[in-house]
């Protein structure tokens, strides 16, 4: 019997992601090709009886299912181009309207940027809640504090109560600007103390390595990483190593092993933490002297999926219905798992959420990884 060889390759973290397509009108039909493709295939949905009221449409049952658009009608929004002071509120209404399963929600996603730091920058997401006397879904977007000058909403976005979306978006047509903000994002930081473990010496691809770093306790809640940025000079190649602090501490370690490395010797070059913005860190010591030499060649040939079945292939699957995947795969070099094996399902509806993960589980008995999928 087999071993269990899950499906990532053990000098890369190569994670199966398979581009199955699905549909969600329910029933719906899964049907997969040769190539492990699925394609869509619909039935006609029955006619939904509508209820009275915009708000008050009943979710649809299982036999009758919306798979059409909601309609954005109407944004309100005379901001467009005042200056407001850091802390004031700024009124917006959409007019949003679904004849079939109703309005879930509406919301939209405000882009806050300085025009003299392009580092500096936010996102925000503001759920519009529903007024029952103007019919129209309202919020208030804040001039939040931060330096930034100007607030764009980058999109407006409307899902009803099957998932069907409709949305606005790239459209600077609707901002204003900021007035009195102030930019205390933290730009530089230094290493208190940078401890590695196997400094020096020679690292295969089995082995795990140590480092440990400190950073000034007050800088610490600006960041829960830090990259340390290794250089290969006779391959003119650069990979970086994560350290983490899980936001408790101003220590930041990674223990593990190494990813994606070619043979040879690794110096560090740089020390950056990039998350909302960028920031460096200063560092007394050489860096020069933290390296190590990587024995092994780092594997660039992908694992091969050898075949993908699906039991339920051209039928159609109601809510709470199983559907098995079965794949088998191999590799040059052997499989090895370090991340979850998971499939990939997608559709190319205009939904909220068109993605869903199925994990594979190896069955050794039968030599190939088996997800379960309940639909939905």
């Amino acid at each position: 019997m087999r071993k269990q060889i899950p499906l990532i390759k053990k000098a890369g973290a190569f994670a199966l992601s398979l581009g199955l397509m699905f549909t969600l009108v329910s029933p719906y039909a899964i049907y997969a090709e040769e190539e492990g493709t699925v394609t869509l295939q619909t039935e006609e949905t029955n006619t939904q009886e509508q209820v009275e009221g915009n708000n008050t449409l009943e979710t649809p049952s299982t036999r009758s299912f919306d798979v059409n658009k909601p309609d954005i009608e109407k944004v309100y929004f005379d901001a467009v181009g005042k200056t407001f002071n850091v802390g004031e509120e700024v009124p917006i209404s959409v007019s949003a309207y679904d004849a079939e399963s109703g309005i879930d929600f509406v919301n939209v996603y405000v882009y806050y940027s300085q025009s003299d730091d392009e580092d500096n920058n936010d996102y925000e997401e503001i759920n519009l809640i529903y007024n029952s006397t103007t019919n129209l879904y309202e919020g208030k977007i804040l001039a939040k504090n931060g330096g930034y000058d100007k607030a764009i909403i980058s999109r407006i976005y409307a899902v009803d109560k099957c998932q069907n979306f409709s949305n606005i978006v790239g459209n600077d047509k609707y901002y204003f600007l900021i007035s009195g903000g102030e930019n205390n994002n933290l730009k530089n930081s230094t290493i208190e103390s940078l401890g590695f473990k196997e400094n020096g010496k020679s690292i295969s691809i089995d082995d795990q390595v140590h480092f440990t770093l400190t950073v000034p306790e007050k800088d610490s809640k600006y960041f829960t990483t830090v990259n340390l940025q290794f250089y290969n000079e006779d391959k003119d190649m650069y990979n970086t190593i994560t350290c983490y602090n899980n936001g408790i501490s101003n220590v930041y370690k990674y223990e593990g092993l190494l990813y994606d490395f070619s043979s040879g010797k690794w110096t560090l070059e740089s020390i950056s933490s990039y998350e909302s913005h960028l920031i460096e860190f200063n560092y007394a010591d050489d860096m020069k002297n933290i390296y190590f030499n990587f024995e092994g060649n780092k594997d660039e040939e992908s694992p091969k999926i050898e075949s993908i079945v699906i039991d339920q292939q051209g039928q159609f699957v109601e809510p709470g219905d199983e559907v098995q995947i079965h794949v088998k795969a191999s590799d040059n070099e052997g499989l090895k798992s370090y991340y979850k094996d998971i499939v990939v399902f997608h559709t190319d509806a205009a939904i909220n959420d068109p993605t869903h993960y199925v994990d594979l589980n190896y069955d050794e008995e039968k030599e190939e990884y088996l997800g379960i999928w309940i639909s939905l």
